[in-house]
């Protein structure tokens, strides 16, 4: 019990950091955020939320961008009793998720001194245990082998074309498979950080770069190269990244499936 007591105390010492500030582009025009798009009786964000709060997290930080307001809307009315602090995108033409980290690092929304759990609404996961489970191997994987930040991956993800393999010196195709399983781990964007990840993001995303920034492309490698990232993979059919239409669609299908079952 008291290895459980201690886990359930640094997940309560745990700061959520929800990307919500997405534009939502490969959805066309829809007349709300995605993060407030509808899953059965709830919507994705609230979905996520209810894992978190299940799970004992108590601290969000929310950062948002498109349609702000309507989304700051919702959470005065679902989340008002709840700890929580918003960071509004910076005033840029093009900001990405770098230049919204390290403006909620600026502006004091991300505590710098508190470990964070990095989370995206539009990635939907079905096993409600899994904040629990991230923030234990994070632990075991900081105290033992010194890492930073642990990454959240599934062990492939089925490619989305068709693929031929072989094709012989008359260019006849001597295999075709479509859709194949490519057995890459594969990020989630989902990960868990410690304060020296907000070190250097500040040190590292320019805020003056003209185009978006993602801080996955500019923090990780660096964290990699020292060994200082953890991975935690789990299998891919738990994992429903929401990026357009067809794949919020087949998310629909399986929680409506789930249901009847």
């Amino acid at each position: 019990m008291e290895e459980i007591d201690r886990l359930r105390t640094e997940i309560r010492d745990t700061q959520v950091i929800i990307f919500a500030g997405g534009s939502a582009k490969r959805f066309g025009y829809i007349e709300r955020p995605k993060p407030l798009l509808p899953l059965g009786e709830t919507t994705l964000i609230d979905y996520q939320m209810d894992i978190f709060l299940r799970s004992g997290f108590r601290r969000f930080v929310f950062l948002l961008g498109h349609m702000a307001e309507m989304i700051e809307k919702h959470l005065k009315k679902m989340y008002k009793t709840r700890d929580y602090v918003i960071s509004l995108d910076p005033d840029l033409p093009k900001v990405g998720k770098g230049k919204a980290l390290k403006n909620a690092i600026l502006n004091g929304a991300i505590d710098t001194g508190r470990r964070g759990l990095i989370a995206f609404p539009d990635d939907v996961f079905l096993d409600r245990s899994l904040p629990y489970r991230l923030v234990s191997h994070h632990l075991f994987a900081m105290r033992n082998h010194d890492t930073v930040i642990t990454v959240l991956a599934v062990s492939g993800r089925n490619y989305p074309f068709g693929v031929i393999r072989e094709i012989d010196s008359y260019g006849r195709a001597l295999s075709f498979e479509e859709k194949p399983f490519i057995p890459l781990v594969t990020s989630t964007g989902v990960c868990v950080v410690e304060p020296e990840f907000y070190s250097v993001a500040k040190k590292n995303i320019n805020m003056n770069d003209k185009g978006a920034v993602e801080f996955e492309s500019i923090i990780l490698p660096e964290f990699a190269k020292k060994r200082k990232i953890s991975v935690m993979t789990i299998p891919p059919n738990i994992w429903f990244p929401v990026n357009d239409p067809k794949e919020y669609e087949q998310l629909l299908n399986t929680i409506k499936r789930i249901k009847s079952c």
